[in-house]
């Protein structure tokens, strides 16, 4: 078994909770805790003989609320509105676990140009949206890491995440009865190190996080954590830079190409040299010099050998006279042409690249 979080292993059982399950209820009544000792996630052991689709189709309290909790809802949710919307009123807004539909009313009352919606009976949303909502939904989830990781792939660049969930650390500061926190729809327990541990994992900036209590019924508060994060700006990967660097260097070659074969076909030159046989030279041979180009270079043990069907000669065969131009292409190309330029002051010599 594995952690629904992070992945990891290293579980600790923290207890069993069993209670007697309703008869043809889509839920048992087993509540087994565990905590992961790499990212400190807490969550249930979920019984493959619950079906959480069914429950939340048929069975979900929170699909319509009374209106004590409605009027509680709407003050929360004005308040989760004003941090969202204290840096700018977003265009696009997705509501996830949204309910009856009230926090997306109140959004287009603020002047959001659209606001989407997702619950369990809904079509999945395809976005990208400047922010998305979801409030005491992720407690509810099977698959964690898997949930969160594609509700940020519909976050636009930098766009604002407001998430909020019960807050495990503070159970004992909230009475809810015996292990009333670890109900059968709670099945995640988040604790402030843990729930930054996912925004870390996912690429998303938290800007600031709260820490309260949420009041669900006029005799009930949820301990509470808040986060506004934002997604990070994602830098170029290797590929995208790899490419880059290989477009640049296809035009860099062409230009380069295009220099030489305009040096070698110069009429005030006699004799044509490219100095230096390494892969810049194999390549421009490779693309097609002109036919009076001479190649040669420094080592000898290339001296006689071939690339195509020029011979590879020893600098020496430079003549120090004019009408000779050397086209040099080596990584040390500045100090052999100061070289060359020294030793045969006659000798018209050129970089590679220019």
């Amino acid at each position: 078994m594995r952690c629904r979080a992070c992945g990891a292993e290293t579980l600790e059982a923290l207890g069993s909770f069993p209670a007697a399950p309703i008869e043809g209820f889509p839920l048992s009544g087993a509540v087994d805790l565990v905590a992961c000792g790499s990212c400190g996630f807490l969550h249930n052991v979920v019984p493959a003989t619950n079906d959480y689709s069914r429950y939340y189709r048929e069975f979900n309290k929170h699909r319509v609320r009374q209106p004590d909790a409605r009027a509680l809802d709407l003050a929360y949710f004005n308040a989760c509105l004003d941090a969202l919307c204290s840096v700018g009123t977003p265009a696009t807004v997705l509501d996830y676990g949204s309910g009856d539909g009230l926090l997306a009313e109140l959004c287009l009352a603020r002047g959001v140009g659209r606001v989407d919606r997702f619950d369990v009976h809904l079509p999945y949303p395809q976005g990208p949206y400047q922010a998305i909502f979801t409030a005491h939904t992720f407690e509810h989830v099977v698959d964690v890491q898997g949930d969160f990781e594609r509700l940020c792939g519909l976050l636009d660049r930098d766009g604002l995440l407001l998430f909020a969930v019960p807050d495990a650390q503070a159970y004992g500061e909230h009475d809810c009865g015996p292990f009333g926190w670890l109900d059968l729809e709670h099945i995640n327990h988040f604790t402030p190190p843990a729930l930054l541990a996912l925004f870390e994992r996912n690429g998303l900036r938290v800007e600031h996080m709260q820490r309260g209590a949420r009041q669900v019924r006029p005799h009930l508060a949820y301990p509470e954590i808040r986060v506004l994060a934002r997604r990070r700006a994602v830098a170029a990967g290797p590929l995208p830079a790899l490419r880059n660097y290989l477009r640049r260097s296809a035009a860099d070659f062409e230009r380069l190409r295009a220099q030489c074969t305009a040096f070698a076909d110069a009429s005030r030159f006699d004799q044509v040299f490219l100095w230096g046989c390494g892969i810049t030279a194999q390549r421009l041979s490779h693309a097609g010099l002109p036919s009076r180009v001479r190649l040669c270079d420094a080592d000898p043990r290339l001296h006689g050998l071939r690339i195509g069907d020029r011979v590879i000669e020893s600098p020496e065969v430079v003549e120090n006279r004019a009408g000779v131009g050397v086209f040099v292409a080596a990584v040390n190309q500045v100090a052999i042409a100061a070289a060359v330029r020294r030793a045969k002051p006659r000798v018209e010599v050129a970089l590679c690249p220019h």
